[in-house]
């Protein structure tokens, strides 16, 4: 019987990950592992506001968190940014965000605010 015939071994080369352009890739990757029910419909609007979730954290990134913070994974950036115990008061018909200065992201919290109140408001 003759010998089979086999190629030469190809030198291996990782692949590459393909990244999105607005950067919510991570994010609809954490929520989308996992449906919460068996109904179809529900399911349906889970992964409509995971979209949703995603563009506004991509948005978030690209126009106002400072650098420290833009390139943070999803759940780091829920941890530092997102959970940080805050309070609405009103006073002199203006509501502020109270955040407890014993927070470490204090200040990037209140850059990012203050730069999200500087975006224009479309005319």
């Amino acid at each position: 019987m003759a010998p089979l015939l086999q190629s030469p071994p190809r030198p291996h080369r990782p692949r590459r990950q393909v990244t999105s352009p607005t950067g919510a890739q991570p994010v609809r990757a954490e929520h989308l592992g996992r449906f919460p029910s068996r109904e179809f419909a529900i399911n349906q609007a889970w992964t409509m506001l995971t979209s949703i979730v995603a563009d506004l954290i991509a948005w978030l990134r690209r126009l106002a968190l400072p650098d420290t913070l833009r390139s943070c994974e999803p759940k780091a950036l829920r941890d530092r940014v997102l959970h940080v115990p805050a309070r609405i008061t009103r006073g002199g018909r203006r509501g502020r965000l109270r955040i407890p200065q014993t927070s470490p992201w204090a200040e990037h919290i209140a850059s990012t605010c203050d730069r999200i109140a500087a975006i224009p408001a479309p005319t």
